[in-house]
């Protein structure tokens, strides 16, 4: 087709690496076993057991996967790797998933990452459930934001919350037993109509026993 090309020395020497050459463009989902180079551009999955290179001219969008990737032109995509290298002129945008990660100095990055605990790569069929605009992180990754979960407070004593209940009713029992206390002295204490009326009672009593007549009548 003329859009991969043999390295013949490189596959004499037992290591094969497909090429996208520049000017090709290539869409779809790509499986390889060995390693590949692209200096064209590529649209898709694309998934390589060794290693992927993208050269200073060439342009990736989609889902990669492989265990080492360089960027020195454009990659922008959800990336899942062991080892990601930026190289300089390189840009990098989306959500990389890698254990180790360069940046070259005139190198760019834009996105998210998370640290992948486990190495292993996704098996094809796991690759084609990914969405390309899509963010997923699997369970064997471990996010760079973590969350601190506090412990629950210790629920109080049964005694603790009817211990300010006697605080409060005893207030108005002391109130109450002031109250009886100065009903009671008042109510000993005669009043002053009491004491202005015992005198003319004892008036009279001592004009009737002054009074002759009222005794010779009898």
């Amino acid at each position: 087709m003329g859009w991969f090309k043999r390295d013949a020395a490189a596959e004499s020497a037992g290591a094969a690496v497909t090429i996208i050459a520049r000017g090709q463009k290539l869409s779809g989902q790509v499986n390889l076993d060995g390693k590949l180079h692209i200096d064209g551009c590529f649209e898709g999955q694309l998934r390589s057991q060794d290693s992927i290179t993208i050269g200073r001219r060439g342009e990736v969008r989609g889902v990669v996967q492989a265990r080492q990737i360089s960027v020195s032109g454009l990659l922008d995509a959800e990336i899942h790797c062991d080892e990601l290298n930026v190289e300089r002129d390189g840009r990098v945008r989306g959500v990389v998933h890698s254990r180790q990660m360069t940046i070259h100095k005139r190198g760019c990055f834009i996105g998210e990452r998370a640290l992948t605990a486990d190495s292993s790569l996704m098996t094809p069929g796991q690759l084609e459930q990914l969405h390309p605009d899509s963010v997923s992180v699997t369970p064997s990754t471990v996010s760079d934001t973590a969350i601190i979960e506090l412990p629950a407070a210790p629920p109080l004593p049964e005694g603790d919350s009817s211990s300010s209940k006697p605080d409060q009713e005893s207030a108005p029992s002391k109130e109450g037993q002031l109250t009886q206390m100065l009903e009671q002295m008042l109510g000993e204490v005669p009043t002053v109509g009491d004491m202005g009326a015992a005198p003319k009672q004892s008036k009279a009593t001592k004009a009737d026993k002054a009074d002759p007549s009222s005794e010779s009548e009898n």
